[in-house]
């Protein structure tokens, strides 16, 4: 073979390498920035999300407002007249505003009327205890510093999580002294789901964190993420958050058991 034959080859291998080179580094660019432009997009969906649950927790708290604002009830917390119940809380109550729970609570922790209602069978069933644990003097739900208070955020319920809304018990006027709490809950559900998928234009499928460490393909990306898992039975020097998680991404972090927004601003003064 000839030195220009040797000299040909040579540059010829050179120039490969190079473009092989050179196409490994675009590619690795490439990849990353679809990479980068994918979370970003997924962060973007996921903002939507929290923000279409918080209005849904919005809307469920003024739903509430309507009812603990009101004379009937803030006569009714204190006479427990029978009649309330008979025209208020009805089963057509429930499925009108799609409610699951309606808890009427007096600042003692008695229980002027809880009904937790099945929006599928159409039907009641006792409450969770996840529920009675909160609807106490010492459970937040209760925890109304000043008329103007509102507490809403997301309990787990059966392996759910259950929208709640806390208003204190005041006249139509909005004048006191507050006499307890009414508490409304909406599961979020199959309907909750669909409901955030068509303010979002975004695909929406929500499950617990348990439910996720279960699916194989989900437990990759949680860990991908570096979402941590619930720890073992017995080890609750540092409970792990629970999380939710929406089209295989998490959109909240909710510690066990709950966790809840409260606004409680100072009363205005006249």
């Amino acid at each position: 073979m000839s030195l220009r034959s040797k000299a040909l080859i040579l540059i010829f291998t050179i120039n490969l390498l190079l473009v092989a080179t050179l196409y490994a580094v675009f590619a690795q660019n490439w990849l990353q920035t679809i990479h980068r432009y994918e979370q970003d997009a997924i962060q973007r969906d996921l903002q939507r999300v929290e923000k279409a649950i918080g209005r849904e927790l919005d809307n469920l708290s003024a739903i509430t407002g309507d009812w603990a604002i009101y004379d009937e009830t803030y006569q009714f917390v204190q006479d427990l007249n029978p009649a309330f119940i008979e025209t208020n809380p009805t089963p057509s109550t429930f499925a009108n505003l799609s409610l699951n729970l309606i808890a009427i609570v007096a600042l003692d922790g008695k229980m002027a009327y809880a009904g937790f209602f099945d929006l599928q069978k159409g039907e009641f069933s006792p409450l969770p205890s996840e529920l009675l644990k909160e609807l106490t003097p010492d459970g937040v739900l209760l925890n109304h510093p000043n008329p103007d208070s509102e507490i809403k955020g997301l309990l787990p319920v059966n392996d759910r999580y259950l929208m709640v809304a806390s208003r204190p018990i005041l006249t139509s006027a909005k004048q006191g002294p507050i006499r307890g709490a009414v508490i409304f809950g909406r599961f979020l559900d199959a309907a909750v789901e669909a409901a955030l998928a068509e303010q979002t234009q975004t695909a929406v499928h929500l499950f617990t964190i348990e439910e996720a460490s279960s699916d194989p393909k989900l437990e990759t990306i949680l860990r991908q993420m570096g979402i941590g898992f619930p720890p073992p039975a017995g080890d609750q020097a540092n409970p792990a958050p629970t999380q939710i998680v929406i089209n295989q991404q998490t959109v909240a972090g909710l510690p066990d058991p709950a966790r809840f927004t409260s606004d409680a601003r100072p009363a205005a003064h006249h």
